[in-house]
């Protein structure tokens, strides 16, 4: 048996990787408008980062669908069984307002672990 080269070793990586991702993908299913809801978190940005933790499992899928921050949809990976919230992507400034709005599928649970980090700790439902 001959030893694998480097560039034989890249592309398996490579591939390996591809596959993965495109795994993914097909296993995300879009969910009806009518099966989801929204909770919101505001307050003000004091240079720490939210934390949650969500319902996730291989068939039901993850709780949090959505989540935006002043609007503008995040990067963060929400589809994980605890994820965080990186305010710094944003450039907030200390005392900025935050508004954290989370689409979720109905019936299944979330928790924002510190909602104490913005300021007022508001949460609308």
């Amino acid at each position: 048996m001959s030893p694998v080269s480097r560039n034989q070793m890249k592309l398996f990586v490579f591939a390996w990787l591809l596959l993965a991702t495109l795994s993914g993908y097909a296993q995300t299913k879009p969910v009806p408008k009518e099966v989801l809801d929204t909770s919101t978190y505001s307050g003000t940005y004091n240079g720490k980062n939210l934390f949650f933790q969500n319902d996730y499992s291989e068939s039901f899928g993850s709780c949090v669908q959505l989540l935006k921050v002043n609007g503008k949809t995040t990067t963060d990976a929400i589809n994980v069984k605890a994820f965080e919230v990186d305010f710094k992507s944003f450039n907030f400034k200390k005392g900025d307002k935050i508004v954290v709005k989370v689409v979720h599928k109905k019936g299944c649970t979330f928790k924002c672990l510190n909602e104490q980090v913005l300021n007022d700790g508001h949460t609308y439902r």
